[in-house]
């Protein structure tokens, strides 16, 4: 083969999996669209698919929230307690390329419904599971079908390489797959227009204001840096 021939089979495929790409439709099943982390990358990871055709939608299981109103243009949501329909109904209409659970409850819900209709199903792990599940117990038979959800899913993916360990060793899965949150920092408002002021030392922390994400830790540590070192912000 000519060296443009060589060039030109891997351009072929590239061209054909963007194009599959730009086809694939992904439904989204999520508690609710309440101001949370989870909920917060959801919106954010639909918007930019939907920037290179990739299509999405919704099923939420409790509420609707008020980052409904961040949803793209275009994408469906539907629900589960208000004119409630079912996932497969919903599945069965859409016809997705993919099932993504962001929520445990989800997961279950999504395990039967991607087996008959055969759909690939993904789920995300935000958290480290030991420590969610001690500070929200849900009991043995939820946790037994959450693990079983688990075990039939494609793929498990968590935000950590702490949440992809603990989860392999509390649920006794093989260990996720790890994808870090990701936020278009280009769309976030900048504290420091000019930059960070020099000699100046940023922390900060981002999370809701919840006891399992830990803030009273760096609260206490910075009540013994912030008065000896002045150049901390924060």
């Amino acid at each position: 083969m000519s060296g443009l021939g060589c060039l030109l089979v891997p351009l072929r495929a590239a061209v054909a999996c963007s194009w599959e790409m730009s086809r694939m439709k992904i439904l989204h099943i999520i508690d609710s669209l309440n101001v949370g982390g989870a909920e917060r990358d959801l919106v954010t990871l639909v918007d930019a698919f939907k920037r290179v055709g990739i299509q999405g939608a919704f099923y939420l299981l409790n509420e609707n929230g008020p980052l409904r109103r961040l949803v793209p243009d275009g994408c469906r949501v539907f629900t589960a307690f208000d004119r409630p329909i079912t996932l497969v109904d919903v599945a069965s209409r859409l016809k997705p390329d993919l099932l993504q659970t962001w929520v445990a409850d989800g997961a279950i819900l999504a395990a039967v419904p991607s087996l008959v209709l055969g759909i690939p199903h993904i789920h995300r792990i935000p958290n480290v599971p030991s420590m969610q599940f001690t500070m929200h117990p849900r009991g043995d038979s939820f946790l037994h079908r959450f693990r079983l959800a688990l075990l039939s899913a494609d793929r498990v993916i968590a935000v950590s390489d702490t949440a992809a360990l603990d989860a392999a060793d509390f649920f006794g899965i093989e260990v996720p797959t790890v994808i870090y949150n990701g936020f278009p920092l280009v769309r976030a408002k900048q504290r420091f227009a000019g930059g960070i002021p020099e000699g100046r030392i940023v922390i900060t922390s981002v999370g809701r204001l919840s006891v399992e994400k830990g803030h009273r830790f760096l609260i206490e540590a910075l009540s013994g840096i912030v008065p000896s070192h002045p150049s901390v912000l924060c």
